[in-house]
């Protein structure tokens, strides 16, 4: 039967091939493949050898020498063999005869620990599924059981909120009576017009990707600075007397202008 497991240790590998070049390693590697795929030595054939290896034959030629010298594979009786190779064989020969061995008495050797009951009352039976009811972390008031009272109910769960953020604050979806933070922007040089026209693309997009924040007031911030971004990077922006970017009062790109209607922002 073929081997079809071999031990494979690479830190050994990696310290045996360090003074390799990257040629001589894939050679060698693929060398060890071969007779490892062969269950042994393979043939010395020069031709089909640097076929396999990807390589001209004029070049495995002097890279099969190298390994020749360095001791890495050896050429014998028109064979080409790695010695570690040889052993790795050997030792899956071992494991599979072992096996085949366990195999024919049945397999592996019964546990002795198989008459031990087993947790939940199971012993040399097929696993059945112990369904038990859900339960909750709350306890009850007294040390009375709360099932022994007479038309007891279960305490409430209390439904899940948004998710927290490291501080604790609740997050949520954006509020249907979202107005934006106009004094941020105004004191950035915007006007009005550009306000509303960001505010909507700034709500459209909230509302489409079901975004979730702790602080809508931070978000709107942020979505101003990056509008600013984007126009400066586009070149469309121009400095106000406060030396701010004004982004509203010069001609954006088409291109720049359906990005940002868009809210595509973050």
């Amino acid at each position: 039967m073929k081997v079809r497991r071999i031990d494979f240790y690479f830190d050994e590998w990696l310290a045996g091939t360090a003074t390799l070049t990257p040629e001589q390693r894939g050679v060698y590697i693929t060398i060890c493949a071969l007779i490892y795929s062969q269950d042994g030595p393979i043939k010395d054939d020069e031709s089909e050898l640097s076929r396999l290896c990807g390589c001209h034959w004029r070049a495995f030629r002097a890279i099969r020498k190298q390994l020749i010298e360095v001791g890495k594979i050896a050429a014998k009786d028109g064979h080409v063999m790695v010695r570690r190779c040889a052993s790795e064989l050997q030792k899956a020969r071992k494991r599979v005869s072992k096996a085949r061995q366990n195999g024919g008495k049945g397999g592996r050797p019964p546990n002795k620990n198989n008459k031990i009951p087993k947790p939940g009352g199971f012993q040399n039976g097929k696993l059945t599924f112990n369904h038990q009811p859900p339960t909750t972390n709350r306890q009850p008031e007294d040390d009375a059981d709360a099932s022994s009272v007479e038309g007891a109910q279960p305490a409430p769960i209390e439904p899940k909120r948004g998710r927290l953020n490291g501080r604790g604050s609740p997050k949520s979806r954006i509020p249907a009576s979202w107005e934006p933070d106009r004094d941020f922007p105004r004191q950035r040089g915007w006007g009005d017009e550009r306000i509303d026209e960001q505010a909507e693309a700034f709500r459209d997009h909230h509302l489409k990707n079901d975004s979730i924040f702790a602080d809508w007031r931070a978000a709107w911030r942020t979505w101003v600075r990056r509008a600013e971004e984007f126009a400066a990077r586009d070149g469309a922006g121009y400095r106000a007397p406060n030396g701010r970017s004004a982004p509203q009062s010069g001609p954006i790109t088409a291109a720049m202008r359906a990005v940002l209607d868009r809210g595509n922002l973050g």
